[in-house]
């Protein structure tokens, strides 16, 4: 009788259970749609696509995303769960500024041993995609805007082909338990991210300059290129500045985008400030770079192809000193924001013909 009953248990959670917890929260399009590194392991054992809408924009909720990990900024899940098997957990309630810079290739440690995840691929904003070492697993965070909120989807892919019957039986024991633990997790950073979009974070007078400053970027781009472009840029030399048109390609559109942005000389090359007026999230031009380095400048009646390279952090670290000399108000933005503030070396690599007078 007892095995009946365990069979029936079993049958009730394969059928109905686990199908509901393996989409929990997605939609048809998110289950069943592909995602980026679903090519890392193309014939998976197990997926699952579970996600949560967040009453926040991507660049709220980016900065809990990235800082996740052991002796970082934790999980957002069931810590006493974690900390009874010993993983040391500890979940953080603040945006730590010290983990908002992820690269291909750094560990997101599980345990206090150091053993993890590596990050695989990282879109600042956007995408992260962590992959166990031996290439059994892959765990891909993507951010979608969606009229001022967010949907955050996690994909989990699992394969345990080659592997021994016990770790087969492993993963099948501990199928409900990562979704409890993640289910938790996605709440976690929804609870935190939105935390910070209600109507006191929005009446701070910092982030009130910030987003006026943001804005009024953004509706000034077409002018203050034409401008630069019918001065060669002379019209901010009263100010003490330098400023260049810098057009790189869409990371998604794939299209031209021009920006009008200052820059600080370093020899023949020229080095730009990803700050974005101190907002969390950079600039779409520094995002459009990481994905294709390649762009052209325009600056005293002169078109440059140029390739960009991010200066590492302790060469951006001697480096800002010579940005403050020029232009003393950068120091505002390090001020507002959690991440590291990049700074990109754009090199000439030729001179390109301009159809402009």
């Amino acid at each position: 009788m007892l095995a009946v009953a365990a069979a029936a248990i079993l049958l009730v959670y394969r059928l109905l259970l686990r199908p509901w917890h393996l989409r929990w929260g997605a939609s048809d399009a998110e289950a069943h749609g592909a995602m980026p590194a679903d090519e890392l392991i193309a014939d998976p054992t197990l997926v699952s696509t579970r996600a949560v809408t967040i009453e926040a924009p991507p660049e709220r909720v980016w900065p809990w995303l990235v800082q996740l990990g052991q002796s970082r900024g934790g999980f957002y899940s069931y810590d006493w769960i974690e900390n009874m098997i010993g993983l040391q957990i500890h979940s953080a309630d603040r945006i730590l500024s010290e983990h908002q810079r992820l690269e291909r290739g750094d560990r997101i440690a599980l345990a206090p041993d150091g053993s993890g995840l590596d990050v695989e691929r990282v879109e600042p904003g956007r995408l992260l995609v962590l992959r166990e070492p031996t290439g059994g697993w892959t765990w891909t965070f993507l951010l979608e805007p969606s009229d001022g909120r967010t949907r955050l989807v996690a994909r989990n892919r699992w394969t345990t082909a080659g592997g021994p019957l016990s770790f087969r039986l492993y993963m099948a024991l501990i199928d409900p338990a990562a979704f409890v633990m993640e289910r938790k997790m996605l709440l976690g950073i929804k609870q935190r991210a939105e935390r910070g979009t209600g109507p006191a974070a929005g009446t701070r007078p910092g982030a009130i300059r910030t987003q006026i400053e943001h804005q009024l970027d953004r509706r000034t781009v077409r002018l203050a290129s034409w401008l630069l472009r019918r001065t060669g840029g002379r019209i901010a030399r009263p100010f003490g500045r330098r400023a260049l048109v810098l057009t790189t390609r869409g990371r998604r559109s794939g299209r031209a985008r021009s920006v009008p942005v200052q820059y600080f000389p370093d020899g023949d090359a020229m080095v730009v400030v990803a700050a974005n007026s101190g907002l969390p999230q950079p600039p779409a031009w520094y995002l459009n770079l990481r994905a294709d380095p390649t762009a052209t400048v325009e600056l005293e009646g002169r078109r440059l192809q140029v390739r960009a390279e991010e200066l590492p952090e302790a060469e951006a670290t001697a480096f800002w000193p010579r940005v403050l000399a020029t232009a003393p108000d950068y120091a505002r933005y390090p001020e507002r924001t959690g991440r590291r503030i990049a700074l990109i070396r754009l090199v000439p690599i030729g001179e390109r013909p301009t159809s402009r007078a």
